[in-house]
């Protein structure tokens, strides 16, 4: 009888070693998921934006600095592709706030690759915008295959807004110095 009794006693003693462990177990998992969580989180954002920033988005406010850096609160897109030239506006939060390209300012054919042109009527655009939320804060610029007109860019947008970032994205494949092919006869 006191063979069973112990074997009780080591059974209970084992169950609840074993159910301590997997309270501890559990509490760890729910700390990792929720620290994955706020990784995703700061990830979809993509900028450093706390509560602070969400709550003075709506009051306009102009500079709001972090202990990590500068807060963008909007992006300027331009992007030049073979036959058409497009300007976007977003938030912080990636929804679109304006949208523009060669086609929506009357130009047609071959006249939509006329860059100068149409970065001219985009900078009036954007001056329009300024007005409206723009107005004193900082934004960041992504540029995608602008080539040589990235510095013309650059220099227009910085005397009228507060250009914090700069992102260049070059997709044309360029062949460096090698020459071409010499074809024989």
């Amino acid at each position: 009888m006191n063979n069973k009794f112990e074997l009780f006693l080591t059974n209970k003693n084992r169950l609840k070693k074993k159910s301590n462990y997997f309270r501890k177990v559990v509490s760890y998992v729910l700390e990792l998921e929720s620290l994955l969580g706020e990784k995703s989180d700061y990830k979809k954002l993509n900028y450093l934006l706390k509560e602070k920033v969400i709550k003075n988005l709506n009051k306009k406010s102009s500079f709001l600095f972090d202990q990590k850096g500068v807060v963008v609160l909007y992006s300027v897109f331009f992007s030049f592709s073979a036959i058409n030239t497009f300007l976007c506006v977003t938030d912080a939060f990636g929804s679109l706030k304006f949208s523009s390209s060669a086609g929506s300012l009357n130009f047609k054919g071959k006249s939509k690759k006329n860059r100068f042109r149409i970065l001219k009527l985009f900078f009036k655009e954007l001056r329009k915008l300024k007005v409206d939320f723009l107005n004193k804060n900082p934004i960041s610029l992504h540029l995608n295959n602008v080539g040589f007109f990235r510095r013309f860019i650059i220099r227009s947008l910085k005397k009228k807004f507060s250009i914090k970032i700069i992102k260049n994205y070059q997709s044309y494949s360029y062949n460096g110095c090698r020459k071409k092919k010499k074809f024989r006869k």
